[in-house]
């Protein structure tokens, strides 16, 4: 009930699309480790305000309304992406992550 997408930016920008949010089961959960553009702009906004899909986790967004949705809903995880960071950012955000995880388990 995870659906995770690890694919390259190149050649697959807008990739993901309103039609595949369809196509999963409302209580799945959406991880999309590869970069925004892969999911089609609006798309991942409009399947969590729509209840097509239970939450999210997903690389640096560059959508301000999606960030703007981040801030006052809980089933949505922003991450930076994670490429050369810190010791001290990784661990921040694990801890960041576990308890975003655990409030969603628990809605």
């Amino acid at each position: 009930d995870v659906v995770s997408l690890h694919i390259p930016l190149q050649n697959n920008e807008g990739f993901f699309t309103k039609n595949m949010f369809k196509q999963m089961k409302s209580t799945a959960y959406f991880v999309n480790t590869s970069r925004d553009k892969i999911v089609k702009k609006g798309a991942l906004l409009w399947a969590l305000e729509n209840d097509i899909i239970k939450g999210s986790a997903t690389d640096f967004q560059d959508d301000p309304d999606l960030v703007k949705y981040s801030k006052i809903h809980n089933n949505l995880v922003l991450t930076n992406h994670l490429g050369g960071a810190t010791f001290e950012d990784c661990e921040a955000t694990e801890v960041f992550i576990a308890e975003r995880v655990h409030t969603l388990c628990l809605n």
